[in-house]
């Protein structure tokens, strides 16, 4: 599975929103400190999104991303603080791999309150919607401006190869980088959370075949907004918010990226030695040591990079050529065909494949 930053259909929503929502009051889903849970409260959305004001949120900054960072990049830290060319997309993924690793998912009961970024921190563990609240916070604390910042409420969404559709409630981080792109912003899921429990009932017949995030509200620390849909443009008044829009686990949206490596790696398909040795280094579940890996957008065919990412395939499937059925060689494989899944797999190319509407290049 590969969550990383991934190019969205620019074109089908307005992630500025559309229509700022002035009631930005929620059901708090949870009840006063020291009463029974009848005595819930009502909260303002906006608050879920603490930043840099709080000193919780400014020490894991200064404290734990830097610990977190000084060692995976050369001059990691330096570059997080600096506001020079792509510093700021760099603290966008920075923070997006420090809670993949820091954070786990857990799945919680229906009508579980959110929490807020510094019980996440405290807790270290949360479902989609407390992983994308504290994403969030982070990132408006890191200096990234809050215009450039969106925690989506709305649903992913995916189609089959018979045409039937499997939705569920999701949260998730829109981000807009430095060239004016708008991109998803989704923590993984490392080995140790990998999910007992399929998130959404199906047959063994399901083959997922293309997924989209489908956004209704959109909010920053500022404001709330409503996005409009082509069956309903009429402006909301409120937020008329669920008691929870955590259904979706983050391996649901494995499930195209894991259905195109097994048809392509399958049995009658890719010889039996390379597949043994694809299974034994864990290579083709919804989450493997590449999402893991230190990122690198030309691995997984993001942020637009389609020609460079080809180029990055073709050295790859040199390499495995070359080194042949050693360690390197089956890593440079397992790299070229995660990147290639990646590329069929992404919203960025899943929503054209077969659509004849232009998109942004």
């Amino acid at each position: 599975m590969c969550l990383k930053a991934v190019a969205t259909r620019s074109a089908r929503w307005n992630w500025d929103g559309d229509f700022i929502v002035h009631k930005c009051i929620v059901p708090s889903s949870r009840p006063v400190v020291g009463f029974a849970r009848g005595h819930q409260y009502d909260i303002d959305v906006r608050e879920f999104l603490i930043t840099s004001r709080n000193e919780v949120i400014r020490r894991t900054l200064d404290e734990k991303i830097r610990e977190f960072v000084k060692d995976r990049v050369i001059g990691g830290w330096e570059k997080f603080q600096s506001r020079d060319e792509g510093s700021f997309d760099f603290r966008a993924n920075v923070i997006k791999d420090f809670v993949s690793r820091r954070i786990s998912y857990e799945p919680t009961q229906k009508q579980d309150p959110w929490q807020f970024p510094d019980e996440t921190l405290a807790v270290k563990n949360g479902d989609c919607e407390d992983r994308a609240l504290l994403i969030a916070s982070l990132m408006i604390a890191s200096g990234i401006s809050s215009y450039n910042v969106r925690v989506a409420l709305g649903r992913m969404k995916f189609v089959d190869r018979t045409g039937h559709t499997l939705t569920g409630d999701h949260v998730w981080v829109m981000y807009k980088t430095e060239v004016g792109r708008w991109l998803v912003i989704e923590p993984t899921v490392s080995k140790k959370d990998r999910l007992k429990h399929a998130p959404v009932r199906s047959n063994s017949n399901y083959e997922p075949l293309a997924g989209e995030y489908v956004p209704y509200f959109v909010f920053n620390d500022q404001h709330l907004w409503q996005v409009f849909h082509e069956s309903n443009r009429k402006p909301c008044t409120e937020l008329k918010l669920r008691k929870t829009w955590s259904e979706i686990d983050p391996s649901f949206a494995g499930r195209v990226h894991k259905s195109i490596l097994e048809e392509a790696l399958s049995p009658s398909v890719c010889p039996a030695d390379i597949r043994r040795q694809l299974i034994k280094f864990d290579y083709l579940g919804y989450v493997d040591p590449i999402d893991l890996a230190p990122y690198d957008p030309l691995d997984h065919f993001d942020n637009g990079l389609i020609a460079e990412g080809w180029e990055r395939v073709a050295n790859r499937l040199k390499a495995f050529h070359d080194e042949g059925m050693t360690k390197a060689g089956i890593e440079s494989f397992a790299f070229a065909a995660h990147a290639i899944a990646d590329f069929y797999a992404h919203t960025s190319f899943v929503h054209f494949s077969k659509s004849s509407i232009p998109c942004d290049p």
